[in-house]
């Protein structure tokens, strides 16, 4: 019918099965990796939908490339079954079905139970019952992450805390004593950094012991293939931009210097 199409072959089917319905037709292979870069320029072409970062579609696509060799084990071409095996697959999936339907009606209502306790109770003690009883969102542990972090900037000082964030990650920094010296100076007084022979952090300390870990942790939790889809999607939709977590826009978003 002159449409466009993108046949994209699933193994046990192969090119041989094929080739009489698609004669002259490119045909990409499920697994083939750079057949889905086509696959994106063809769909932003043809149904003119917003190209999201590289970044994002990258990640994307080498979670979905990981996860299909395991999947394609499974598969097997189709057997016929018989009229009564259909009766009682329908019936078991009718009462699938309505088990679901229970367990959304329990959950929706716990929801709610949440919402009021979130009214009665102060936020920590809320986060914690959260915690314990798994209903503690990746994005909610997220936040609160880096709001551990931002807390160091009263602590450090704002400049201070900057030039910890650029030495972590390998950032070019230049200290402006004329106007940041005594910020500098008192955080050499508790021993944050060290000012001799040029500024350095003191990973020693205790206090910044505690911001590596963070640090650490906030770049493992982005990192993480079991929540990164969850996150990338989250922080983009909710900041519009990336979660660069070596981002100087990263940095004033969160940690507010």
């Amino acid at each position: 019918m002159s449409h466009d199409v993108f046949p994209i072959l699933v193994p046990p089917l192969s090119y041989d099965d094929v080739k009489d319905v698609l004669l002259g037709t490119q045909v990409a292979k499920i697994d083939n990796d750079i057949k889905y870069n086509e696959l994106r320029d063809c769909l932003i072409e043809k149904v003119s939908c917003t190209s999201k970062s590289s970044t994002k579609w990258d990640t994307k696509r080498k979670a979905f490339l990981k996860s299909v060799n395991s999947l394609l084990k499974n598969i097997s071409l189709p057997e016929t079954v018989s009229s009564e095996e259909l009766i009682q697959l329908r019936q078991e999936l009718d009462e699938c079905k309505e088990e679901l339907l229970n367990y959304e009606e329990e959950s929706q209502s716990l929801r709610e139970y949440i919402k009021d306790l979130e009214k009665l109770k102060d936020t920590e003690s809320v986060n914690k019952a959260k915690k314990k009883s798994g209903l503690h969102s990746t994005a909610e542990e997220f936040e609160e992450l880096v709001d551990e972090v931002s807390s160091f900037s009263s602590k450090l000082g704002s400049e201070v805390f900057e030039f910890v964030l650029c030495e972590y990650y390998g950032k070019p920094y230049k200290v402006n004593h004329f106007e940041h010296g005594d910020e500098f100076s008192s955080a050499a007084r508790y021993n944050y950094i060290d000012i001799e022979d040029g500024e350095s952090v003191n990973w020693n300390n205790k206090e910044m012991k505690k911001l590596d870990k963070l640090l650490n942790k906030v770049g493992s939790m982005l990192e993480d293939s079991e929540h990164i889809e969850e996150l990338f999607e989250y922080h983009e939709d909710r900041y519009d931009i990336e979660p660069e977590v070596d981002n100087q826009a990263f940095w004033e978003l969160h940690y507010k210097i």
